[in-house]
């Protein structure tokens, strides 16, 4: 077993051998879906502790915002990944429980691996096709496991693949964790955690502005394009979340998500 990975495939492997163990001596029907590296919402994003991929995409929002020209990924780049979407991992998990099976674990996945600099590369020309950025390599960080990827022949052979491709759930992933990142500021700026100064409130009042225009278009029906030109705003969530996101631009910690 891989040093920096034992303890959590020992666990794992703990819980596959008692299955099969009741199964066995009890005639119970406990099926292990053993999936791959999972990605999606709602992933964790801790600077200490995230896996490699929401990792990946929280320092490429740094970059983008941050206008940076490079990105720096732990070892060398060259140990490679199988990655899997997490609602194939719940489609997976409700095909098999209706499916009759004699085998105890399935292993679920794409089949499909990558190096991290390649996924690295991917991400980049998904989040930010027209940036050039230089990717350079922390080598005094751990690699991890050389390669990791199943087998999912079984799986296939009783009818179930994953759906969601890398670049559909790549997108999904990022909005999401834009949104986050997005409800934190604003429950930060409502709690007022942070100093105010004059940038402070000029974006308050710009919040309030256009909060009301918004109220106002949905209770008169009008949309901004119907008023005169001096009288226009924007009335979507991409103005907000650039508000907000500007707050953000003032000092404003925002612990482990970015």
């Amino acid at each position: 077993l891989e040093k920096t990975n034992d303890a959590y495939a020992i666990s794992k492997i703990a819980g596959i051998k008692m299955c099969e163990s009741y199964n066995e001596q009890y005639g119970t029907n406990y099926k292990c879906i053993m999936p791959t590296n999972t990605y999606g919402p709602n992933d964790n994003y801790n600077k200490m502790n995230s896996h490699f991929l929401p990792s990946l995409i929280k320092k490429i929002y740094q970059v983008k915002r941050k206008k940076d020209k490079k990105l720096i990924l732990w070892g060398n780049g060259k140990a490679k990944r199988e990655v899997i979407y997490v609602d194939d991992i719940a489609d997976a998990c409700v095909f098999f429980m209706n499916k009759k099976i004699k085998e105890t674990i399935i292993n679920i996945g794409t089949g499909k691996d990558y190096s991290i600099k390649e996924y690295a590369d991917k991400v980049l020309k998904i989040l930010l096709p027209n940036e050039k950025i230089k990717i350079k390599y922390d080598r005094k960080k751990p690699n991890g496991t050389p390669r990791k990827v199943m087998n999912v022949d079984l799986a296939r052979k009783y009818g179930w693949t994953s759906k969601i491709n890398f670049n559909e759930g790549i997108l999904k992933t990022y909005n999401s964790y834009i949104k986050k990142i997005t409800w934190i500021l604003y429950n930060r700026l409502m709690k007022k955690d942070f100093k105010i100064n004059f940038t402070h409130i000029y974006n308050l009042f710009l919040f309030l502005y256009v909060s009301l225009g918004f109220y106002f278009s949905l209770k008169t029906g009008i949309t901004s394009d119907e008023f005169p030109h001096q009288y226009k705003w924007s009335l979507n969530f991409e103005v907000i979340k650039k508000f907000l996101l500007n707050i953000g631009d003032s000092n404003l910690d925002l612990v482990n998500y970015e």
